[in-house]
């Protein structure tokens, strides 16, 4: 069975650390309703939540770990954030690169009236900071924005962004569902109002898990209410973070995977994950920078080789030797036939063990699509429709006479289109004809 190589962490992690699976199981097992209680699994499930809240706090730059508020996932997070400081008399600024996590909220708002403006991107998915200045009005509440891109990767300047907003007396709320656990955060050092999370990508906990890291001294209202554990006969939802923000049962048995994910990470380390994820990005571009190389050099040594031209194999090792540095398979096998007769003479000094795979996988599309890139020969001057035609009832065995009774056409006529077809097709005799349309497939294979 091939090993996967999963490339799709901006959707969500695969692969978790082994202690996150095995906390949940525990948490499944062993956990009550957090602070719904006095006995024993209830008490343990409030002082896992607690301490990963303090885990992330000290993760995101959070100041108070009372601060980190949990939700099922970004999308929620944000809501909350959105809704809860912005009102359809307000302001708001955002960018072209946001999720519609960020968008939709801010979009409900503007059709309630508030304002709303976009910092635009270029094609390049690059911003200008400048652009920012000028959008701000009397009444701007908040900027909005990505922390990087799911779509581009690119990564915007948090610190500048929140001193503009600041310098305006706007708050900064930053969507980092891109970037936490993956990319070192402060979010204290980097003047971020309220960072929202996922918890099931670059944290590498469950899904169903997220939240809010807010700045003490940012009031955001509920967008849900009731279901609290304490002050129950309250008519209100309790003043008080975390509890103001977090309805209903939490999602304990998520909150204990990422726990234990919070420990893999302050363990590991947040910057050397993130260095690592450098050098695989920077392999991976570097190898796809190349693959247009790979099939350029190929195609060439093909042609070279039909041309009986030695230099074909240079261009072939250029080839190999790209491809092999990379693991490419795919990308040299998929031309199947045409290759395989090239590689069968090549004496390649590369890796025998993925010239061997590379073999494997060549002569499998061979089988299956044989005539792949074979060359289709063509007469010097191409047939008429009507030569064409007549070609076909050459090659069923018809004679002059039978071709003009057929097709309505005189004797003479057909006796010239006939010298012309042979002259095309470079033959003397009508058999010769038949011949040379069967190889230069111009008429049917018998089967």
């Amino acid at each position: 069975m091939e090993k996967l190589i999963y490339l799709d962490n901006a959707a969500t992690t695969l692969h978790k650390p082994p202690q996150v699976v095995e906390a949940v199981k525990n948490a499944i097992l062993t956990a009550g309703n957090a602070a719904r209680g006095a006995h024993g699994a209830s008490m343990q499930a409030s002082r896992t939540v607690f301490e990963t809240r303090q885990k992330l706090a000290r993760l995101l730059g959070c100041p108070q770990a009372e601060h980190v508020v949990f939700t099922a996932n970004s999308t929620m997070a944000l809501n909350i954030a959105i809704q809860g400081i912005l009102s359809p008399e307000d302001h708001a600024i955002s960018t072209d690169l946001e999720h519609n996590s960020v968008l939709r909220p801010l979009y409900a708002l503007q059709e309630q009236g508030m304002g709303l403006d976009f910092v635009r991107a270029d094609q390049q998915g690059n911003i200008r900071y400048e652009d920012f200045a000028p959008l701000f009005r009397s009444n701007t509440k908040a900027v909005v924005c990505t922390h990087a891109s799911n779509l581009t990767g690119n990564m915007l300047d948090i610190a500048r962004i929140a001193e503009i907003a600041h310098a305006h007396g706007a708050l900064l709320i930053v969507d980092a569902s891109q970037t936490a656990g993956t990319v070192p955060i402060d979010m204290t050092a980097l003047g971020v109002d309220v960072l929202c999370f996922t918890g099931h990508k670059g944290l590498m906990g469950p899904q169903g898990t997220g939240g809010l890291c807010i700045r003490p001294g940012v009031e955001i209202r509920p967008l849900l209410r009731g279901g609290s554990g304490i002050h129950s006969f309250d008519r209100h939802q309790p003043e008080a973070y975390p509890t103001r923000l977090e309805a209903g049962t939490l999602n304990s048995h998520g909150i204990a995977g990422l726990d234990a994910a919070a420990d893999y990470l302050l363990e590991v380390g947040v910057e050397n994950i993130h260095q690592k994820e450098q050098a695989l990005m920077r392999r991976f571009y570097e190898g796809v920078r190349h693959i247009d190389g790979i099939h350029l050099n190929i195609l060439a040594a093909i042609a070279l080789y039909r041309s009986r031209d030695e230099a074909w194999r240079q261009r072939l090792i250029g080839a190999l030797n790209a491809a092999a540095e990379y693991h490419f398979i795919r990308t040299v096998s998929v031309y199947g036939a045409a290759v395989l007769p090239l590689l069968e003479r090549l004496d390649w000094s590369g890796s025998a063990r993925w010239r061997k795979q590379l073999m494997d996988d060549v002569r499998l599309q061979a089988a299956y699509y044989p005539r792949f890139l074979e060359p289709r020969l063509a007469p010097g001057e191409a047939l008429t429709p009507t030569e064409l035609q007549i070609l076909h009832l050459i090659c069923a065995d018809k004679s002059n006479a039978e071709i003009g009774q057929i097709m309505d056409i005189k004797l003479p006529t057909v006796k010239t289109h006939v010298s012309h077809i042979l002259d095309k097709l470079d033959v003397r005799r009508r058999s010769e004809a038949k011949t040379a349309a069967k190889r230069l497939r111009l008429i049917p294979e018998e089967r």
